[in-house]
């Protein structure tokens, strides 16, 4: 199969180590992060107040400051737009830390 990635929900940690982990097969997980408090939270002034507008962050491969990365999420219509994929992101932010949990 091509471009046809199963989607799951309620898995337990043991099945999703049987069906995908182990056959190193992908999926789209559609509720991990449905209770997360960061869904409702995490938005701009919120993000801006727990970290600061000059807060360093990384998308795609360029390095900018957390407001401009904000706004050009807010204006995007690329087709091909800059995610925010930086792990360091949150740094010892205890706040935002306490939005989401990590499966285990």
């Amino acid at each position: 199969e091509v471009d046809n990635i199963e989607r799951v929900k309620g898995l337990s940690t043991a099945q999703f180590y049987e069906r995908f982990e182990l056959p190193n097969k992908p999926c789209l997980i559609t509720d991990g992060a449905k209770q997360w408090p960061a869904l409702k939270k995490w938005r701009r002034d919120y993000l801006l107040s727990a970290l600061t507008p000059s807060h360093p962050v990384i998308a795609g491969n360029m390095r900018m400051p957390l407001a401009t990365y904000l706004d050009y999420a807010a204006h995007n219509a690329d087709e091909q737009p800059l995610y925010l994929f930086d792990k360091a992101c949150l740094g010892d932010c205890a706040q935002l830390a306490a939005d989401f949990t990590v499966p285990s």
